[in-house]
């Protein structure tokens, strides 16, 4: 059983954690499960924070009563995209404080060149939850930070897997996701079969193990 650890295209017959915004998605099979939150790149010039937080609170609430509903995500900074990390992070701040409310359990984090801010709102805010470094390919010391206080997963893409440090991230850490590129999991764990020297059965039982960890909260 292949798993598709992130994802924003679901795809039948496939175990995927899908990224749903705010919708609830409908006709899932028994091995998807799914996480709502508001992107940072959904932030534009015209995003009304406000509503938009209403809405995200509202279908966050009805998500909770879905057996495949996971947690919050995919949220976090982006310092290379638009709007300022100050309004950025202050969306991010809302969705997490709320989620905590509700006792959440999983987040999946989308941090480009914002580790220190994001890890210090994840600090100030108490989750000690699990944490998905969604396309991770930093040095092992980012994931190092964050795991000192969640329980962190590294995440790893096409980027993640041509990355130079790939080889020293923790085995029993990382996951597999495709995100929203045309690449099929099969050809991503082809390629991570190839780059960590296992076979692809190998590698299946690590994720296997992970898939459990992280739906069993």
């Amino acid at each position: 059983m292949m798993i598709d650890f992130h994802t924003h295209n679901l795809s039948p017959g496939i175990s995927q954690f899908f990224m749903a915004d705010l919708k609830i998605p409908q006709n899932l099979t028994s091995n998807q499960y799914f996480f709502i939150g508001i992107h940072p790149w959904k932030i534009t010039d015209s995003f009304d924070a406000n509503n938009q937080l209403t809405e995200f609170k509202n279908v966050y609430k009805k998500a909770q009563k879905h057996s495949q509903f996971l947690g919050l995500g995919e949220v976090g900074l982006d310092k290379i995209k638009p709007p300022s990390l100050k309004i950025q992070a202050d969306i991010f701040q809302k969705q997490l404080e709320f989620a905590i409310s509700l006792n959440v359990k999983t987040i999946v984090l989308h941090n480009v060149k914002t580790f220190d801010c994001s890890l210090e709102i994840l600090k100030t805010s108490g989750f000690r939850g699990k944490l998905i470094l969604h396309d991770f390919y930093a040095h092992p010391n980012v994931y190092e930070q964050f795991n000192k206080h969640c329980k962190a997963y590294i995440s790893l893409g096409m980027r993640g897997l041509n990355s130079r440090h790939l080889l020293s991230y923790p085995l029993e850490s990382c996951l597999l996701e495709t995100d929203d590129s045309n690449e099929s999991i099969k050809n991503i764990y082809k390629i991570a079969s190839e780059k960590l020297t296992l076979s692809v059965g190998e590698i299946d039982k690590e994720l296997c193990k992970r898939l459990k960890e992280i739906v069993q909260n």
